[in-house]
């Protein structure tokens, strides 16, 4: 081994602690990347291999002429398979407990080729067993149903619509189903009140659909599937349908928000950490160049040439790197599996995927090396460019003293105590030391606020959505038009002390040329169940004479204050549809009106648009008039109306009012006393006539808490990882201090100044450097964290940055008490001081 090489050696050894603590967070940032990339490509390989598996459609055509629309999709190049189906939301009813359900149609003689599902218990359909069902694993899961059991399904028979017992043939796992959301704005559903059964077509039909109401296309493996989507887009638009892309479908919108998350993290928070382990290394090394300047002027005034010099400090840096990269590769990739598999398990993922990726370890050392590097350039560079003559004379400095910064700004503070003002100069005395010193704060307490504000914007706005924005504590929805004689047998039951009547009707909402699917809510005016809020915060009232819209509709469709849209109703439309299924099977239903934007208002959750009950009254006789009178092209609606319920011609003008009643999705709105038992009242509300579903919102906020369980793990995990890299950033960052002043301090203690005098001299000056950079690092911190949430943001969940007061109060605190801890093991050292020993090593 040369000499330079010993000498490496035993400065690794003689300062291990210092360099063991550049390892770590040098480990500990790889280790993240690799096990949040590697969790980030294989869910991704997950999810790819179960819509594989299961022939997963990339488009989905509701409404129109269903038949038509299939033979012309099926021409078109590209189209690899097209399969109908009737899907239709009826209650189902579980140990006398009404949910509510949804009835997807499925062939009895085998899997259909778009949409399959994968058995996980029991068996497929079969034509001999027609009243037997598959349920869809999480509905299975929490009702305990198996092969064998039963349940109860609304179902139509001739006139008499009633609750048919089915048997259930097997428990299935769907690839439209994996997060089991009923849309894309109702993504949080519990299984205690939506469930999924896949059943016999004919028997999707008798639960009140039409022959067939959706098409599923399946594109082949190497078609062009945008211009595909488009070309079929356009067809299904033009016959009256309504289009949902794969990426679209709630289920798969869900869960690509979360590994988008997840791929997001994989860079940003490794990133971070990587920073802080680079600026670690960079004030080690620099320290040491520093302390070894003398060295470096011996060995150039020897001859030694400045290149080996240079490369000799590198060498600090890459085996610092090369060594923590490896260690978090391997670390990582083991993590990586191990998330992958809790993840898929926790949300019934039926295919887990775990890849080896040579990307992972090419990228998670190569960041090593560059951190290493990096933070050795300066260092090194500095020791090439060491005067030989300059170096061996020493640091002497030159110039006089002065009064500090805090003197000249607070003059009586220059009569203090001399041990006072050695404090407060001391940190103008050596600019660099103390600039490194509030870098490291800054940065630890970026650290610890990027995972910290994460956990409490999660927190805060769970809060806001189901304590100051959603005010109900249960939502009851029945099976017909709510009048207000069931509004009030609701407000009737013991422990409600208020019930609303409500709608929820899915609406396509237009404006130019771009149009957003989501759900249209109303309320009566002056409502206690729902509070409004502006993106400003101010509280707002529903408008009386238009609607309000999610903030996040200005960017997806380009509408803003005071614009008109068109509504296109699309539950009505099934329903009109679905009313005149036997006299007219293949007619297009178009129900569209227009409505004034009102205003904006800023929630957490979804996008959707809100309205009075009134308001809504009144929208919707005018979109239904306005279909009526307009329908034409052979048999017009108005005849085909009159014709499906027997009336004449003389009551065409109640029509309209007619259609209003159908049962779209109708709901009263509840609010319990205090103290009344959830459980209790969810049984009372239930026994109710004509109750189709129950949804306790408590349960809505349970399965959030759930969806973010594993959020709040990996946050968690960040968030220590963050305290273990911030007390190793400002221990390295103390003990250099320390050791940089080795001399000085020996020369005091030799000049009689005891050794608590000294400490309390270094822990002055560590603590107001610690002050210092505190309001930087709080700054800096929340912009960093601010950014983080904001990758998150979208259409169905808006994440913008909330954090605590007391965040900033404990992070400073943390901050503060780390620093004491950090310079602790210097302190001691210092105590252990050859004070002879030193003092000799100066007169040389």
């Amino acid at each position: 081994m040369s000499t330079l090489g010993k000498k490496r050696r035993r400065d690794l050894r003689r300062r291990r602690w210092q360099f063991l603590a550049v390892l770590l967070t040098i480990t500990l940032g790889v280790m993240l990347f690799a096990a949040s990339f590697d969790s980030f490509r294989n869910l991704q390989a997950s999810y790819t291999k179960t819509y594989d598996d299961l022939d997963f459609a990339d488009l989905t055509i509701t409404g129109g002429d269903t038949a038509s629309i299939a033979r012309e999709v099926d021409e078109i190049d590209g189209v690899a398979a097209v399969e109908t189906r009737t899907q239709v939301d009826n209650p189902i009813k579980v140990d006398s407990t009404e949910v509510l359900g949804r009835i997807i149609g499925m062939p009895v003689d085998g899997q259909p080729s778009v949409d399959k599902v994968e058995i996980l218990e029991g068996s497929y359909l079969r034509p001999s067993e027609d009243t037997g069902v598959l349920v869809e694993k999480h509905f299975a899961d929490y009702w305990n149903l198996d092969p064998g059991s039963s349940l109860d399904v609304l179902l139509e028979q001739g006139q008499d619509v009633s609750f048919q017992k089915v048997t259930v043939l097997g428990v299935v796992a769907s690839a439209e189903y994996i997060w089991p959301a009923r849309s894309r704005q109702d993504v949080l559903t519990t299984p205690d009140d939506f469930g999924v059964l896949f059943v016999p077509q004919e028997m999707a039909e008798s639960g009140g659909g039409s022959s067939l109401n959706q098409v599923v296309v399946l594109y082949d493996a190497h078609a062009d599937a945008e211009a595909l989507t488009e070309e079929i887009t356009e067809q299904a638009n033009a016959a009256g349908a309504d289009v949902q892309t794969q990426a679209e479908q709630p289920s798969n919108a869900t869960l690509q928000e979360d590994v988008q998350g997840f791929g997001q993290l994989s860079y940003l928070f490794p990133l971070l950490f990587l920073t802080a382990a680079g600026l670690a290394t960079f004030v080690l090394l620099n320290r040491i160049v520093y302390s070894e300047r003398a060295q470096i002027g011996t060995l150039l005034a020897n001859g030694l040439a400045r290149r080996t010099v240079r490369r000799h400090y590198l060498g600090y840096g890459l085996i610092v790197g090369v060594t923590g990269a490896v260690l978090g590769v391997v670390l990582g990739m083991i993590a990586g599996s191990l998330v992958t598999g809790a993840y898929t398990r926790a949300i019934s993922v039926p295919d887990t995927v775990v890849r080896f990726y040579w990307i992972t370890p090419f990228v998670g050392i190569s960041f090593g090396v560059l951190v290493g590097w990096l933070s050795a350039v300066a260092p090194a560079h500095g020791a090439f460019h060491v005067s030989p003559a300059e170096a061996m004379r020493g640091g002497t400095p030159t110039g006089r003293g002065k009064p500090s910064i805090v003197e000249r700004l607070i003059p009586p503070l220059r009569h203090t105590p001399v041990r006072w003002r050695m404090t407060f100069r001391g940190i103008e005395r050596s600019k660099r030391r103390s600039l490194s010193t509030i870098l490291g704060v800054v940065l630890s307490l970026v650290l610890i606020l990027a995972s910290w504000g994460m956990l409490d914007t999660a927190q805060i706005l769970l809060h806001r959505q189901f304590d100051e924005i959603m005010k109900e504590d249960a939502q009851v929805w029945f099976d017909t038009l709510v009048t207000d004689t069931i509004v009030e047998d609701v407000a009737g039951v013991e422990g409600v002390v208020a019930a609303e009547a409500s709608s929820l009707l899915q609406v396509g909402v237009a404006y130019d040329d771009k149009s957003y699917t989501t759900e249209l809510e109303s309320f009566v005016p002056g409502t206690r169940m729902h509070d409004f809020y502006a993106p400003g915060g101010d509280e707002i009232d529903l408008a009386s004479d238009g609607i309000l819209v999610g903030e996040p509709m200005r960017d997806l469709i380009g509408v803003d204050e005071g614009d008109v849209v068109t509504l296109s109703f699309l539950t009505l439309e099934a329903q009109v549809k679905q009313l005149l299924a036997d006299v007219a099977p293949d007619l297009s239903v178009k129900i569209q009106s227009k409505a004034r934007v009102a205003g904006f208002v800023d929630e957490p959750l979804g996008t959707l648009a809100y309205v009075s009950n009134d308001e809504l009254q009144s929208i919707l006789g005018g979109a239904i008039k306005s279909t009526l009178e307009h329908a034409a092209s052979g048999e017009s609606l108005v005849g085909l109306l009159l014709q499906r319920l027997g009336r004449s011609q003389g009551d065409v003008d109640k029509l309209s009012e007619f259609v209003m009643e159908l049962p779209n999705v109708t709901t009263v709105l509840v609010r319990y006393a205090e103290g009344a038992n959830d459980g209790t009242m969810q049984q009372r509300l239930t026994d109710l006539d004509g109750v189709a579903a129950f949804v306790d919102v408590q349960g809505l906020f349970d399965t959030m808490q759930s969806a973010l369980g594993l959020f709040y793990i990996f946050i968690g995990v960040m968030l220590v990882f963050g305290a273990i890299m911030a007390f190793a950033l400002m221990f390295n960052t103390m003990s250099v201090n320390i050791a940089e002043r080795s001399t000085e301090l020996a020369t005091m203690r030799a000049s009689g100044v005891t050794a608590g005098q000294v400490a309390r001299l270094i822990t002055g000056e560590n603590l107001q450097l610690t002050l210092l950079g505190i309001a930087p690092g709080l700054v800096v911190g929340w912009l960093v964290s601010s950014w983080f949430m904001s990758s998150f943001s979208s259409d169905l969940f808006s994440f913008s940055l909330q954090m605590r007061w007391t965040t900033f109060l404990y992070g400073s605190l943390a901050i503060v008490v780390t620093a004491l801890v950090a310079q602790a093991p210097g302190l001691r050292a210092m105590r252990r001081f050859d004070i002879a020993k030193v003092v000799r090593e100066r007169s040389q």
